[in-house]
């Protein structure tokens, strides 16, 4: 049996979920009508540019979540954690149901499976093949 090491990037100690772009998602302030697009996503939050910096950190905000403008999670309560001199906002989920943790893990899954996908193909047109 071959062994099997699994080490932590130091680099990087504060992520504790995979990481993805889903294009087309955003986020809208509930009643407020303001998107953002989703810079990142992961199953424990997200992140969103918004130049302005509206948000502070330690607000909470109720955020629907919408891919091509349709409905994929609503009324998701989530803690603002970070804001950076640019505008990335970085958000924490809080008390999400079960449902939507679901939904959640599905959608980064499938966005894990096509980059997964896009990576053989490259490799397979680069002539690299395992």
């Amino acid at each position: 049996m071959d062994d099997f090491e699994f080490t932590m990037d130091a680099a990087s100690p504060n992520r504790n979920a995979y990481r993805t772009r889903i294009p087309g998602l955003e986020a809208s302030l509930v009643g407020a009508g303001e998107a953002y697009p989703i810079s990142d996503l992961s199953a424990t939050g997200l992140s969103y540019l918004d130049p302005g910096r509206r948000h502070g950190r330690g607000e909470v905000l109720q955020l629907d979540l919408t891919i091509a403008k349709r409905i994929f999670l609503e009324d998701v309560t989530a803690k603002v954690m970070r804001v950076t001199d640019d505008g990335v906002t970085g958000v924490a989920f809080e008390g999400l149901t079960r449902q939507k943790e679901l939904r959640l893990d599905k959608l980064i899954l499938e966005a894990q499976k096509r980059l997964i996908a896009q990576r053989k193909k490259t490799e397979n047109q680069n002539g690299k093949s395992e």
